[in-house]
């Protein structure tokens, strides 16, 4: 675990040691995006402070990091304490980067970071020349800001404050705002909450810069035009109160993969479209008719991911939707093969199932309410692609979680799940698609043994097209350890689950 009390004297230390580090061992030691990589034994003045602080493990042979570091310019900062399931774990996300480009043009003010993280955004405002508070809802993100902010010798200069998004400043106001609420499921439902309450926090000419992922839905047809973005109805009320708003897509060459355009050959209904946006709100200082602006993607710019019904998957590489019974029933037929130790696939299989999760893949509500939060043109909150509409645009994350876990509680209830045998392999989904209650109990119950082994096999599909395995007749045989020996297209190897 990272040592975070510490005196200027050790902390300057330790700075020191990350600068004298050339960068190709920082990157092994340290990189955010790499595994960690051995380096030869440093000199005492660089080993002893990474040691003294827990940032590394070493023996003779070497250095190895134990934690991730990312650096900007002289500034370094942590990305973990280390202390498990406690702790809410930073990345490197192309929101965080928008944020931090705003920064290079905005006059230095009174500026919130809002769910400050690591403390990336408000050290680095603090640097030029803003007066910073930030807040975060965990109390690991407070400890490891203040750690980096002490690090880079700025912490004089910021505030920070625990609390669930805007109640640790009730009543204040600033210049700028920015919020990259972490996503997620449920956690969705915070870029509303984000949006709702920050022009009661903006000065005049106050902005707010909300960097996220929003949704459309159009049905996935390929050659139609993108839809309007489900929040825009949202923004619309927004600029009637007078607000300027402007909403950009936010390109990003990394964690693509996290975000995509559905599309497929024929209507699919539901489907959701995700990309990541900047959303500016900002308070004019002379009152005026709000304007809202959108720009959409480019299409060229789109993460596009082909959908087909499970049924009628004819290609390699695309992505299945349960849409009708015959899915289900190749659902139970692929389960069917599964319960040997040694199976053959020769027709064409999905990487990923949408919706997945309703046959057997996690729990439909978790203990964080984490079912989803897609929000629709309408104002209404989905928990998943097919699934009915459970809460509104105006419900907070804590409303939202508190309606899944009622809707959970009773249908957990209503179905009998504590006396089912399959209990702990089932979704307990909400909206089982396409199935009535006691069709899909029987249909869980009928291949509890090998639903886990479905979404494995899913997974086995989607890791040998990243190994470029070629297209053919998939072959599974099971180990008694555990290992899956897979052979596709004449390339063969061993995945361990």
């Amino acid at each position: 675990m990272l040592t975070t009390l510490a005196t200027a004297e050790e902390l300057a230390l330790l700075k020191g040691a990350l600068e004298a580090l050339d960068a190709a061992s920082f990157r092994a030691l340290f990189d955010p995006s790499a595994p960690r990589e051995r380096i030869p034994l440093p000199p005492p003045a660089i080993a002893r402070p990474l040691r003294a602080f827990g940032l590394v493990d070493a023996d003779r042979a070497g250095l190895v990091g134990r934690h991730r570091i990312r650096r900007i310019g002289g500034r370094f900062y942590v990305m973990e304490l280390g202390v498990g399931e406690l702790e809410y774990l930073q990345d490197v996300w192309p929101e965080t980067d928008a944020l931090l480009a705003e920064l290079d043009a905005a006059p230095p003010g009174r500026l919130l970071d809002l769910g400050t993280g690591s403390g990336v955004v408000a050290v680095e405002a603090a640097a030029r020349g803003h007066r910073v508070i930030a807040t975060d809802l965990y109390e690991t993100a407070i400890v490891l800001a203040r750690f980096n902010a002490r690090l880079n010798r700025l912490d004089g200069a910021i505030e920070l404050r625990e609390g669930h998004l805007f109640e640790p400043v009730a009543g204040e106001r600033f210049d700028r705002v920015l919020a990259n609420p972490h996503y997620g499921r449920a956690d969705d439902q915070l870029r509303l909450e984000v949006l709702r309450a920050a022009p009661a926090h903006l000065r005049p000419d106050g902005e707010l810069v909300l960097a996220t992922a929003l949704e459309w839905v159009a049905g996935g047809e390929r050659t139609a035009p993108l839809a309007p973005l489900a929040v825009e109805h949202v923004l619309a009320q927004l600029a009637g109160d007078g607000l300027a708003i402007a909403v950009e897509p936010l390109d990003a060459h990394y964690k693509r993969d996290w975000f995509a355009a559905a599309r497929s050959d024929e209507p699919i209904a539901g489907l959701t479209s995700r990309h990541r946006f900047v959303v500016r709100v900002t308070r004019p200082a002379v009152p005026r008719a709000g304007i809202l602006h959108v720009r959409r993607p480019e299409e060229a710019a789109l993460n596009v991911r082909d959908f087909v019904p499970l049924a009628r998957v004819v290609r390699g590489g695309a992505h299945a939707v349960v849409t009708s019974a015959a899915d289900v029933a190749r659902l139970s037929a692929l389960c069917e093969r599964l319960r040997s130790a040694e199976a053959r696939f020769d027709e064409p299989l999905p990487r990923v199932l949408l919706d997945g999760c309703r046959f057997g893949a996690r729990h439909c509500v978790g203990e964080r309410g984490a079912a989803g939060a897609i929000l629709d043109e309408a104002g209404g909150v989905r928990p998943c692609t097919r699934g009915e509409v459970v809460a509104r645009a105006e419900d907070s994350l804590a409303q939202l979680g508190a309606r899944l876990a009622a809707l959970d509680e009773a249908a957990r209830v209503r179905r009998g799940c504590s006396l089912c045998s399959a209990r702990d392999v089932c979704s307990q989904c909400l909206f089982p698609v396409f199935l009535d209650e006691p069709a899909y109990c029987d249909f869980v119950r009928a291949h509890a043994a090998e639903l886990p082994l479905l979404h494995r096999l899913f997974e086995t599909v989607a890791r040998l097209d990243e190994l470029n395995a070629p297209p053919g007749p998939l072959s599974i045989r099971r180990a008694p350890d555990g290992a899956w020996h897979v052979e596709r297209g004449g390339f063969a190897t061993t995945l361990h689950h």
